[in-house]
Protein backbone atom coordinates (compact mmCIF):
# COMPACT_ATOMS: atom_id res chain seq x y z
CA UNK A 1 0.00 0.00 0.00
CA UNK A 2 1.58 3.59 -1.10
CA UNK A 3 2.01 5.86 1.63
CA UNK A 4 -0.20 8.97 2.46
CA UNK A 5 1.31 12.05 3.56
CA UNK A 6 -0.41 14.58 5.87
CA UNK A 7 1.48 18.31 6.10
CA UNK A 8 0.46 19.99 9.16
CA UNK A 9 0.84 23.94 9.29
CA UNK A 10 0.15 26.08 12.67
CA UNK A 11 -1.93 29.33 11.26
CA UNK A 12 -0.43 32.48 11.61
CA UNK A 13 2.02 30.70 14.30
CA UNK A 14 3.95 34.00 15.86
CA UNK A 15 0.32 35.61 15.94
CA UNK A 16 -1.10 32.35 17.04
CA UNK A 17 1.45 31.66 20.36
CA UNK A 18 0.28 35.68 21.04
CA UNK A 19 -3.08 34.71 21.23
CA UNK A 20 -2.73 31.40 23.54
CA UNK A 21 -1.83 33.33 26.56
CA UNK A 22 -3.39 36.95 25.79
CA UNK A 23 -6.91 35.65 25.05
CA UNK A 24 -7.63 39.66 24.35
CA UNK A 25 -6.03 39.27 20.95
CA UNK A 26 -8.65 37.37 19.60
CA UNK A 27 -10.87 38.64 16.41
CA UNK A 28 -8.26 41.29 16.66
CA UNK A 29 -5.54 42.93 14.46
CA UNK A 30 -2.12 41.28 15.37
CA UNK A 31 1.39 42.09 14.07
CA UNK A 32 4.15 40.61 15.35
CA UNK A 33 6.92 42.57 14.62
CA UNK A 34 11.23 42.03 13.86
CA UNK A 35 14.42 42.30 15.43
CA UNK A 36 14.14 45.99 16.99
CA UNK A 37 10.94 46.12 15.83
CA UNK A 38 11.51 47.59 12.15
CA UNK A 39 9.36 45.39 9.76
CA UNK A 40 6.01 43.06 10.44
CA UNK A 41 7.19 39.47 10.10
CA UNK A 42 3.80 38.30 10.88
CA UNK A 43 0.21 39.38 10.32
CA UNK A 44 -3.22 37.86 11.72
CA UNK A 45 -6.18 37.27 8.77
CA UNK A 46 -7.54 40.70 10.49
CA UNK A 47 -4.35 42.64 10.11
CA UNK A 48 -3.91 41.59 6.65
CA UNK A 49 -7.58 42.60 6.04
CA UNK A 50 -7.21 46.04 6.83
CA UNK A 51 -3.91 46.33 4.01
CA UNK A 52 -1.00 45.09 6.30
CA UNK A 53 1.64 43.25 4.50
CA UNK A 54 4.11 40.95 5.84
CA UNK A 55 7.64 42.46 5.26
CA UNK A 56 6.52 45.72 5.26
CA UNK A 57 8.27 48.77 7.73
CA UNK A 58 5.89 49.07 10.30
CA UNK A 59 6.00 53.32 10.22
CA UNK A 60 4.34 53.00 7.34
CA UNK A 61 1.10 51.58 8.95
CA UNK A 62 1.43 53.95 12.30
CA UNK A 63 -2.15 55.80 11.14
CA UNK A 64 -3.61 52.24 10.16
CA UNK A 65 -2.35 50.80 13.66
CA UNK A 66 -4.44 53.16 15.32
CA UNK A 67 -7.52 53.76 13.45
CA UNK A 68 -8.13 49.88 13.07
CA UNK A 69 -6.86 49.06 17.24
CA UNK A 70 -3.80 46.87 15.66
CA UNK A 71 -2.29 44.98 18.64
CA UNK A 72 1.80 45.57 18.07
CA UNK A 73 4.03 42.43 19.40
CA UNK A 74 8.00 42.21 19.64
CA UNK A 75 9.40 39.11 18.58
CA UNK A 76 9.40 36.33 21.23
CA UNK A 77 11.37 34.09 20.20
CA UNK A 78 11.79 31.75 23.34
CA UNK A 79 8.30 31.83 23.81
CA UNK A 80 7.36 30.50 19.53
CA UNK A 81 10.19 27.89 20.34
CA UNK A 82 8.90 26.51 23.42
CA UNK A 83 5.63 26.50 21.76
CA UNK A 84 6.77 24.84 18.58
CA UNK A 85 8.28 22.43 20.68
CA UNK A 86 5.14 21.33 22.53
CA UNK A 87 3.33 20.82 19.26
CA UNK A 88 5.77 18.69 17.26
CA UNK A 89 5.77 16.81 20.49
CA UNK A 90 1.81 17.05 20.42
CA UNK A 91 2.49 15.05 16.58
CA UNK A 92 4.49 12.83 17.73
CA UNK A 93 1.71 10.90 20.11
CA UNK A 94 0.33 10.00 16.70
CA UNK A 95 2.88 8.26 14.70
CA UNK A 96 6.96 7.88 14.85
CA UNK A 97 7.10 8.97 11.00
CA UNK A 98 7.24 12.55 11.60
CA UNK A 99 9.58 15.10 9.66
CA UNK A 100 9.92 18.29 11.23
CA UNK A 101 10.25 20.44 8.23
CA UNK A 102 9.94 24.17 9.89
CA UNK A 103 9.23 25.94 13.21
CA UNK A 104 5.57 25.71 12.33
CA UNK A 105 5.37 22.78 9.96
CA UNK A 106 5.89 18.67 9.86
CA UNK A 107 5.48 16.10 7.58
CA UNK A 108 3.74 12.74 8.67
CA UNK A 109 2.62 9.68 7.20
CA UNK A 110 -1.13 8.53 7.93
CA UNK A 111 -1.80 5.13 9.13
CA UNK A 112 -3.09 2.61 6.85
CA UNK A 113 -6.82 1.23 6.81
CA UNK A 114 -7.50 4.56 8.77
CA UNK A 115 -9.50 7.37 6.63
CA UNK A 116 -6.94 9.85 6.28
CA UNK A 117 -9.47 13.18 6.82
CA UNK A 118 -10.74 11.77 9.89
CA UNK A 119 -7.28 10.81 11.37
CA UNK A 120 -6.33 14.74 10.34
CA UNK A 121 -8.98 15.50 11.88
CA UNK A 122 -8.30 13.84 15.15
CA UNK A 123 -5.03 16.18 15.01
CA UNK A 124 -6.80 18.93 14.59
CA UNK A 125 -8.41 19.21 16.96
CA UNK A 126 -5.84 17.40 19.71
CA UNK A 127 -2.96 19.84 18.52
CA UNK A 128 -5.94 22.83 19.67
CA UNK A 129 -6.67 21.31 22.57
CA UNK A 130 -3.74 20.70 23.88
CA UNK A 131 -1.24 23.94 23.13
CA UNK A 132 -4.23 26.08 21.79
CA UNK A 133 -2.95 26.49 18.54
CA UNK A 134 -4.80 26.50 15.95
CA UNK A 135 -3.58 23.88 12.35
CA UNK A 136 -4.49 23.61 8.77
CA UNK A 137 -4.13 20.02 7.60
CA UNK A 138 -2.70 18.70 3.96
CA UNK A 139 -3.13 15.35 3.15
CA UNK A 140 -2.20 13.63 -0.26
CA UNK A 141 -0.15 10.89 -2.04
CA UNK A 142 2.88 12.44 -2.17
CA UNK A 143 4.55 15.36 0.11
CA UNK A 144 4.18 18.35 -2.99
CA UNK A 145 0.27 17.41 -3.23
CA UNK A 146 0.23 17.08 0.23
CA UNK A 147 1.49 20.95 0.80
CA UNK A 148 -1.17 22.01 -2.30
CA UNK A 149 -3.91 20.21 -0.05
CA UNK A 150 -2.70 22.54 3.29
CA UNK A 151 -2.15 25.97 0.83
CA UNK A 152 -5.92 25.17 -0.45
CA UNK A 153 -7.41 24.40 3.05
CA UNK A 154 -6.33 27.50 4.58
CA UNK A 155 -7.10 29.66 1.72
CA UNK A 156 -11.23 27.94 1.47
CA UNK A 157 -13.06 27.84 4.99
CA UNK A 158 -15.00 25.52 3.80
CA UNK A 159 -12.63 22.47 4.39
CA UNK A 160 -12.68 24.04 7.93
CA UNK A 161 -8.82 23.85 7.88
CA UNK A 162 -8.36 20.08 6.38
CA UNK A 163 -8.60 18.85 3.08
CA UNK A 164 -7.57 15.54 1.09
CA UNK A 165 -6.66 15.83 -1.92
CA UNK A 166 -8.41 12.12 -2.66
CA UNK A 167 -11.79 13.48 -1.76
CA UNK A 168 -11.67 16.36 -4.63
CA UNK A 169 -13.49 15.38 -7.38
CA UNK A 170 -11.27 17.50 -9.84
CA UNK A 171 -8.05 18.53 -8.81
CA UNK A 172 -7.00 19.92 -12.48
CA UNK A 173 -9.43 22.17 -11.97
CA UNK A 174 -7.74 23.71 -8.71
CA UNK A 175 -4.45 22.97 -10.18
CA UNK A 176 -5.66 25.30 -13.08
CA UNK A 177 -6.25 28.41 -10.59
CA UNK A 178 -3.33 28.05 -8.20
CA UNK A 179 0.04 29.81 -9.34
CA UNK A 180 3.06 27.70 -10.22
CA UNK A 181 4.97 29.99 -7.68
CA UNK A 182 2.93 28.87 -4.93
CA UNK A 183 3.87 24.83 -5.75
CA UNK A 184 6.12 23.93 -2.94
CA UNK A 185 9.95 23.41 -4.53
CA UNK A 186 9.25 26.47 -7.20
CA UNK A 187 10.94 29.44 -5.69
CA UNK A 188 11.23 32.71 -6.56
CA UNK A 189 13.75 32.61 -9.77
CA UNK A 190 12.49 29.50 -10.83
CA UNK A 191 8.94 30.96 -10.92
CA UNK A 192 10.31 33.86 -12.74
CA UNK A 193 12.13 31.73 -15.36
CA UNK A 194 8.57 29.77 -15.74
CA UNK A 195 6.69 32.70 -16.55
CA UNK A 196 9.08 33.52 -19.33
CA UNK A 197 8.22 30.39 -21.34
CA UNK A 198 4.24 30.92 -20.22
CA UNK A 199 3.97 28.61 -17.39
CA UNK A 200 1.87 30.23 -15.01
CA UNK A 201 -0.36 27.88 -13.34
CA UNK A 202 0.13 24.51 -11.46
CA UNK A 203 -1.96 23.02 -14.41
CA UNK A 204 0.49 24.39 -17.37
CA UNK A 205 3.67 23.20 -14.85
CA UNK A 206 1.61 19.65 -14.16
CA UNK A 207 1.37 19.00 -18.19
CA UNK A 208 5.11 20.11 -19.23
CA UNK A 209 6.69 17.03 -21.08
CA UNK A 210 9.33 15.30 -18.88
CA UNK A 211 11.88 15.90 -21.13
CA UNK A 212 11.66 19.78 -21.19
CA UNK A 213 11.28 19.64 -17.37
CA UNK A 214 14.68 17.76 -16.68
CA UNK A 215 16.66 19.67 -19.18
CA UNK A 216 15.04 23.64 -17.81
CA UNK A 217 14.41 22.53 -14.24
CA UNK A 218 16.88 19.81 -13.19
CA UNK A 219 15.90 16.66 -11.31
CA UNK A 220 14.48 18.40 -8.17
CA UNK A 221 12.38 20.11 -10.98
CA UNK A 222 11.29 16.69 -12.69
CA UNK A 223 10.43 15.09 -9.12
CA UNK A 224 8.38 18.41 -7.88
CA UNK A 225 6.31 17.72 -11.51
CA UNK A 226 5.97 14.01 -11.05
CA UNK A 227 4.64 14.49 -7.53
CA UNK A 228 2.02 16.93 -8.78
CA UNK A 229 0.87 14.13 -10.90
CA UNK A 230 0.88 11.41 -7.41
CA UNK A 231 3.88 10.23 -7.79
CA UNK A 232 6.24 9.77 -4.58
CA UNK A 233 9.97 11.16 -5.09
CA UNK A 234 10.59 12.83 -1.89
CA UNK A 235 10.85 10.71 0.82
CA UNK A 236 9.51 11.59 4.42
CA UNK A 237 13.10 12.24 5.65
CA UNK A 238 13.02 11.81 9.74
CA UNK A 239 16.78 11.28 10.27
CA UNK A 240 18.48 14.35 12.57
CA UNK A 241 21.04 16.24 10.38
CA UNK A 242 24.19 17.99 11.56
CA UNK A 243 24.04 21.72 10.93
CA UNK A 244 26.20 22.63 8.41
CA UNK A 245 26.81 26.42 10.09
CA UNK A 246 25.30 27.99 13.14
CA UNK A 247 24.44 32.03 13.00
CA UNK A 248 23.58 34.48 16.02
CA UNK A 249 23.15 37.99 14.25
CA UNK A 250 21.49 41.11 15.59
CA UNK A 251 21.32 44.66 14.55
CA UNK A 252 21.76 47.08 17.83
CA UNK A 253 18.77 48.94 19.45
CA UNK A 254 21.44 52.00 19.32
CA UNK A 255 24.81 52.51 17.15
CA UNK A 256 28.12 50.83 19.10
CA UNK A 257 30.95 53.44 18.28
CA UNK A 258 33.33 52.16 21.24
CA UNK A 259 35.93 48.74 20.89
CA UNK A 260 34.05 47.40 24.02
CA UNK A 261 30.23 47.25 23.44
CA UNK A 262 31.36 45.74 20.82
CA UNK A 263 33.32 42.97 22.20
CA UNK A 264 30.30 42.42 24.70
CA UNK A 265 27.75 41.83 21.97
CA UNK A 266 29.76 39.63 20.21
CA UNK A 267 30.36 37.81 23.43
CA UNK A 268 26.90 37.32 23.90
CA UNK A 269 26.20 36.34 20.23
CA UNK A 270 28.90 33.52 20.91
CA UNK A 271 27.57 32.43 23.52
CA UNK A 272 24.22 31.62 22.36
CA UNK A 273 25.51 30.16 19.48
CA UNK A 274 27.80 28.14 20.96
CA UNK A 275 25.00 27.04 23.50
CA UNK A 276 22.80 26.03 20.30
CA UNK A 277 25.78 23.93 19.31
CA UNK A 278 25.96 21.96 22.69
CA UNK A 279 21.90 21.60 22.09
CA UNK A 280 22.36 19.81 18.83
CA UNK A 281 25.14 18.11 20.49
CA UNK A 282 27.91 19.07 17.87
CA UNK A 283 30.97 20.51 18.06
CA UNK A 284 32.62 22.94 15.74
CA UNK A 285 36.22 23.86 14.76
CA UNK A 286 36.05 27.45 13.01
CA UNK A 287 33.98 31.29 14.26
CA UNK A 288 33.65 33.76 12.42
CA UNK A 289 32.85 37.17 13.75
CA UNK A 290 31.25 40.34 11.33
CA UNK A 291 29.95 43.70 11.49
CA UNK A 292 28.63 46.48 9.16
CA UNK A 293 27.65 49.63 9.69
CA UNK A 294 23.87 50.75 9.04
CA UNK A 295 24.55 52.37 5.21
CA UNK A 296 22.81 50.36 2.59
CA UNK A 297 24.90 52.17 0.05
CA UNK A 298 27.48 49.33 -0.68
CA UNK A 299 29.79 52.10 -1.74
CA UNK A 300 29.70 54.01 1.51
CA UNK A 301 28.79 51.01 3.57
CA UNK A 302 31.47 49.70 6.09
CA UNK A 303 31.73 45.63 6.72
CA UNK A 304 34.49 43.68 7.77
CA UNK A 305 35.20 39.99 9.27
CA UNK A 306 37.40 37.63 10.65
CA UNK A 307 37.71 34.27 10.87
CA UNK A 308 39.37 31.96 13.42
CA UNK A 309 40.16 28.19 13.50
CA UNK A 310 40.27 26.56 16.83
CA UNK A 311 43.55 23.65 17.45
CA UNK A 312 40.10 21.17 17.79
CA UNK A 313 36.60 21.08 17.45
CA UNK A 314 34.63 22.54 20.58
CA UNK A 315 31.75 23.26 22.35
CA UNK A 316 33.03 25.18 25.36
CA UNK A 317 32.15 28.63 25.26
CA UNK A 318 35.40 30.16 26.73
CA UNK A 319 37.75 28.92 23.77
CA UNK A 320 35.22 30.59 21.40
CA UNK A 321 35.49 33.88 24.02
CA UNK A 322 39.00 34.17 23.26
CA UNK A 323 38.89 33.29 19.54
CA UNK A 324 36.48 36.54 19.95
CA UNK A 325 38.29 39.02 21.72
CA UNK A 326 40.64 38.66 18.97
CA UNK A 327 38.83 38.87 16.37
CA UNK A 328 37.31 42.01 17.49
CA UNK A 329 40.32 44.17 16.88
CA UNK A 330 40.73 43.16 13.28
CA UNK A 331 37.49 44.35 12.45
CA UNK A 332 36.67 47.54 15.15
CA UNK A 333 37.74 50.72 13.41
CA UNK A 334 37.32 54.23 15.19
CA UNK A 335 34.71 56.50 13.79
CA UNK A 336 32.20 53.66 12.48
CA UNK A 337 28.58 53.51 13.52
CA UNK A 338 27.93 50.00 13.65
CA UNK A 339 24.60 48.81 13.50
CA UNK A 340 24.48 45.01 13.46
CA UNK A 341 27.06 42.30 14.14
CA UNK A 342 27.45 38.19 14.64
CA UNK A 343 29.11 34.99 14.66
CA UNK A 344 28.71 32.36 12.87
CA UNK A 345 30.30 28.63 13.79
CA UNK A 346 31.23 26.38 10.98
CA UNK A 347 32.95 23.04 10.76
CA UNK A 348 30.57 21.23 12.69
CA UNK A 349 31.05 17.83 13.33
CA UNK A 350 29.11 15.34 16.24
CA UNK A 351 30.04 15.21 19.42
CA UNK A 352 30.75 11.96 19.69
CA UNK A 353 32.50 11.36 16.21
CA UNK A 354 35.35 13.94 15.86
CA UNK A 355 39.06 13.62 14.78
CA UNK A 356 41.04 14.46 17.88
CA UNK A 357 44.93 16.49 17.68
CA UNK A 358 47.30 14.35 19.73
CA UNK A 359 49.55 17.98 19.75
CA UNK A 360 46.01 20.47 20.70
CA UNK A 361 46.20 21.88 23.92
CA UNK A 362 42.53 21.86 23.54
CA UNK A 363 40.27 18.59 23.72
CA UNK A 364 36.70 17.83 24.96
CA UNK A 365 36.96 16.78 28.63
CA UNK A 366 34.58 15.41 30.83
CA UNK A 367 35.36 18.20 33.63
CA UNK A 368 34.76 21.23 30.40
CA UNK A 369 31.28 19.65 29.25
CA UNK A 370 30.25 19.13 32.74
CA UNK A 371 30.36 22.73 33.42
CA UNK A 372 28.86 23.51 30.34
CA UNK A 373 26.53 21.29 31.70
CA UNK A 374 26.15 22.87 34.46
CA UNK A 375 25.72 26.41 32.80
CA UNK A 376 23.08 25.15 30.34
CA UNK A 377 21.14 23.96 33.43
CA UNK A 378 20.68 26.80 35.53
CA UNK A 379 20.20 29.43 32.38
CA UNK A 380 17.25 26.84 31.43
CA UNK A 381 15.74 26.74 34.93
CA UNK A 382 16.12 30.62 35.49
CA UNK A 383 16.26 32.32 32.06
CA UNK A 384 18.50 32.98 29.32
CA UNK A 385 21.68 34.53 30.97
CA UNK A 386 21.07 33.71 34.41
CA UNK A 387 24.77 33.13 34.15
CA UNK A 388 26.66 35.05 31.64
CA UNK A 389 29.82 35.87 30.29
CA UNK A 390 31.74 39.55 30.42
CA UNK A 391 28.58 40.97 32.06
CA UNK A 392 26.61 40.00 29.15
CA UNK A 393 23.31 39.70 31.56
CA UNK A 394 22.88 43.24 32.30
CA UNK A 395 20.76 45.01 30.08
CA UNK A 396 23.05 46.90 27.56
CA UNK A 397 22.85 49.62 24.78
CA UNK A 398 23.31 47.30 22.20
CA UNK A 399 20.93 44.97 23.12
CA UNK A 400 17.13 44.79 20.84
CA UNK A 401 14.53 47.08 21.21
CA UNK A 402 11.73 45.17 21.68
CA UNK A 403 8.60 48.04 23.08
CA UNK A 404 6.23 44.97 22.47
CA UNK A 405 7.38 42.17 24.40
CA UNK A 406 4.89 39.39 25.76
CA UNK A 407 6.05 37.64 28.36
CA UNK A 408 8.03 34.59 28.64
CA UNK A 409 5.24 32.72 29.78
CA UNK A 410 6.47 28.92 29.36
CA UNK A 411 10.33 29.59 29.32
CA UNK A 412 10.89 32.25 32.52
CA UNK A 413 9.61 30.93 35.70
CA UNK A 414 9.23 34.63 36.39
CA UNK A 415 7.09 35.34 33.53
CA UNK A 416 4.49 32.20 34.21
CA UNK A 417 0.72 33.36 33.79
CA UNK A 418 -1.46 34.07 37.25
CA UNK A 419 -5.00 32.95 37.22
CA UNK A 420 -6.52 34.78 40.00
CA UNK A 421 -9.90 32.79 41.29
Amino acid sequence: MSNVFALVDCNCFYVSCERVFNPCLRGRPVVVLSNNDGCIVACSHEAKAVGMQRGAPVFKYRDSIRRYNVAVCSSNYPLYADMSRRVMDCLAQFTPDLEIYSIDEAFLLCPPHVPADEYARRIQQTVSRWTGIPVSIGVGPTKTLAKFANETAKKHPVHKGVLDCSTLPDIDAMFAVFPAADVWGIGRQLARMLARYGIHTALQLKNMPDVWVKKTMGSAGLFTVLELRGKPCIALDTLEHVKKAILTSRSFGKPVVCFDALKEALIAYTSSAVQKLRCNKSLASCITVFAADGKYNAANQYKSHFTMALPAPSSYTPDFIRCVSSGTRHIFKDGIRFKRAGVVLTGIVPEDIFQLDMFSTIQETPERRALMRVLDTINYRWGNDAVAFAKTAKPQPWQMRQMYLSARYTTNWDQIPVVSV
